[in-house]
């Protein structure tokens, strides 16, 4: 265990406030204690909780209570956020659930976060590029990272899951997007094509994946379908969608029962560097929370520093470290379980996450 005369020395080596409040959350990890010494090096701000699609694991899509107010926030209540937490943040994810692009304010949020040092990036069902402008003004804006989605090689395919989604629109996104990047200098933003692997599309990986070189983006990635659903019904679709010859989450049993696999180790280092911000300022425990059910506070009302080590982060923290398994949340998460995903640099490099 690091002496806090080590300690000191580390961050008095550590020129930026940034790395040395990310220094601290990672001993505050270590320490297994329940306040975090730093402020949280990643921001998951979420803009919009409204979506366009109906996902069939989705809570959000499937139009179920969500425990929030369903809304898109506003351009004032970012800026409030952003200024807060942004001089200690490393990483702002604008994403939790719902489609961000949906919030006519999201290119101005990536403007204005891009005065703080922050690497930003999104996620995205990939039907809101057909506007070149739009584009065009969001890679100026400072967009550093896009996770685009398309999870079929064809309308009936891509439609099997994501119910509303229009194949040939998110094919001329995709272009457009492509077409854009490279004619603002191809190295920014870093694109990232995901593909979540389902029984009905397992057998197209590798035409998505070669559609990810053709337009020049970074990385594929093949994720690791999941659902966040009433457990009936869950494992309904479970059975019916994981995939059989493709890696799962999920493990079905011979008598037809599911299980995660992985262990539940009492350990999570999301709740020591990453604060999760809905839509309408509610605080959740990290982002496998789709529905809020551990609601930590709201930023909005308060301020993040006071929910970040408030009476409900730390009770949180602790349960963690008594027993992560008696919290519904982490069932659905992969943290020091198992890869969620299979990251492809186009390059030919694979990393797992």
């Amino acid at each position: 265990m690091i002496g806090l005369s080590a300690l000191r020395g580390i961050l008095c080596s550590l020129p930026r406030r940034k790395d040395r409040h990310a220094m601290l959350c990672h001993v505050s990890r270590r320490l297994g204690i329940s306040r975090s010494l730093g402020m949280p090096s990643t921001l998951w701000i979420e803009p919009s909780n409204l979506c366009n699609l109906r996902c069939l694991s989705c809570p959000t899509g499937q139009h179920r209570d969500i425990g929030r107010k369903k809304t898109n926030m506003e351009l004032s209540e970012f800026k409030k956020l952003v200024d807060e937490g942004g001089p200690y943040a490393k990483i702002l994810v604008l994403y939790h659930q719902g489609e961000p692009f949906l919030n006519p304010h999201f290119n101005d949020m990536v403007r204005y976060a891009s005065q703080f040092d922050l690497f930003i990036k999104t996620s995205t069902n990939s039907h809101f590029f057909t506007d070149r402008d739009k584009v065009r003004d969001l890679i100026d804006a400072g967009i550093d990272e896009l996770l685009v989605c398309m999870d079929g090689f064809s309308q009936e395919s891509m439609e099997r899951y994501r119910v509303g989604c229009d194949f040939e629109r998110v094919r001329a996104s995709l272009r457009i997007l492509s077409e854009e990047k490279q004619r603002a200098g191809g190295n920014r933003p870093i694109v990232e094509l995901q593909m979540v692997i389902m029984k009905h599309n397992q057998h197209e990986v590798e035409r998505i994946k070669a559609v990810a070189k053709e337009l020049k983006f970074e990385r594929f990635s093949a994720k690791l379908f999941t659902v966040f659903s009433p457990e009936e019904a869950r494992n309904e679709l479970i059975r019916e969608m994981a995939p059989d010859n493709a890696p799962s989450r999920f493990r079905i049993a011979e008598d037809g029962t599911v299980e995660t696999i992985g262990s539940f180790p009492n350990e999570c280092g999301r709740v020591y560097k990453e604060m999760v911000i809905c839509a309408d300022g509610t605080v959740v425990s990290c982002n496998c929370d789709w529905v809020a059910k551990n609601k930590m506070g709201n930023a909005l009302e308060t301020s993040i520093r006071e929910v970040w080590n408030g009476p409900a982060f730390r009770a949180f923290r602790r349960q963690i470290k008594k027993d992560r398994s008696q919290i519904q949340t982490c069932n659905f998460c992969s943290e020091l379980r198992f890869d969620s995903s299979i990251k492809s640099r186009l390059n030919g490099e694979t990393e797992r996450r």
